[in-house]
């Protein structure tokens, strides 16, 4: 698209009221993802545009129910890799807003180039993630905040030594609430409890009392912890 928005690739899907509606691939223009690589770079004449501490990796997919493992991989995509962070907002600008994500659609944001947001994923593989139960009005304001917390490395103070945050995710669920996911790299070394680790990851980097009561920890998997003992 000339005007630098998201591409648009139509798919029916159930939109959150249970009622079928045809969506648009969130995919990057070419022209957003041309602006996006133009400024993935620092540069001496743009100190506003500074390099983040690692790349970062975009992704969406979008599965229906009963999907298979096979339908899932084909339909999880890297959108955009960023360095900068003006790249990251060219980026986070030129793709569909969530609001906008149809039933089962989700975003992933995840450290590096190759990370996928999956187990099978070697780099996932001894680590974990939280998940969340968020207020649909306030899932917009909280994966800002999970995402700029994540490129910003402000999350470095709820981990233990030798261990980070890897990716954050929003998964859309066509209920009141949406689910947001907080991934860490290496389990083990967590110094604290896994549970209130997570609490204190989200609610740090929610800024309203209003939102902040919107939050809670998924009942029954608070921890959902996957890695490989060997």
């Amino acid at each position: 698209m000339a005007d630098g928005t998201v591409a648009e690739d139509s798919t029916l899907r159930t939109g959150r009221g249970g009622e079928e509606m045809r969506t648009s691939s969130p995919r990057l223009s070419r022209k957003a993802r041309e602006d996006a690589v133009a400024v993935n770079e620092p540069s001496g004449e743009d100190p506003d545009n500074y390099l983040l501490n690692s790349p970062w990796t975009f992704w969406h997919d979008a599965t229906r129910r009963g999907a298979t493992a096979k339908d899932f991989f084909e339909n999880l995509k890297p959108l955009c890799t960023v360095k900068t962070i003006k790249a990251f907002w060219g980026v986070v600008n030129n793709i569909r807003p969530i609001e906008q994500l149809g039933e089962r659609e989700s975003y992933h944001l995840m450290r590096n180039e190759n990370r996928r947001p999956i187990w099978e994923d070697s780099d996932n593989a001894h680590g974990g993630l939280w998940s969340f139960k968020v207020r649909k009005m306030h899932t917009t304001k909280v994966w800002q905040e999970l995402l700029l917390a994540a490129v910003g490395e402000q999350f470095s103070e709820c981990v233990g030594g030798g261990d980070c945050v890897c990716g954050v995710s929003v998964r859309i669920r066509g209920f009141d609430q949406e689910i947001v996911q907080i991934w860490n790299e290496d389990m083990p070394v967590l110094s604290k409890s896994y549970c209130s680790v997570g609490q204190e990851m989200v609610l740090n980097f929610i800024n309203t009392e209003e939102i902040s009561s919107g939050v809670e920890l998924l009942e029954g998997c608070e921890c959902v912890v996957h890695f490989d003992p060997c």
